[in-house]
């Protein structure tokens, strides 16, 4: 099992105390999205499929909502079920409705 240690502390004894005791890494919150990032990817061996963020016209909430409660149902149950590439597949098929939901530039971001 691979530890990454995350901790207010930003002393250099801290991190050595860290590493020391078998974590592979030690952030210093507040993490910084693109060093977690890069620190799982090094450490976990993975490889990130980065999307480009999608070109929305500006829309009022009538025309454009956000997810529906079907939406929402199904992206949650591929969720808790892990199915990670199912849940980038399902979030670029609802981004290419017409009209897309509004939160779905956030959710592909997070994705």
């Amino acid at each position: 099992m691979r530890v990454i240690a995350v901790s207010a502390s930003t002393f250099h004894k801290d991190r050595v105390a860290s590493l020391n005791a078998g974590c592979v890494e030690h952030l210093s919150k507040p993490v910084k999205r693109d060093i977690l990032l890069h620190a799982l990817e090094q450490h976990l061996a993975l490889k990130w499929r980065y999307t480009q963020p999608l070109k929305t016209e500006f829309r009022s909430a009538i025309d454009n909502p956000p997810l529906n409660i079907e939406q929402r149902t199904q992206l949650l149950s591929l969720l808790e079920n892990g199915e990670i590439v199912k849940v980038t597949e399902y979030l670029d098929q609802l981004a290419h409705q017409k009209p897309p939901p509004s939160d779905i530039t956030t959710l592909l971001e997070f994705a």
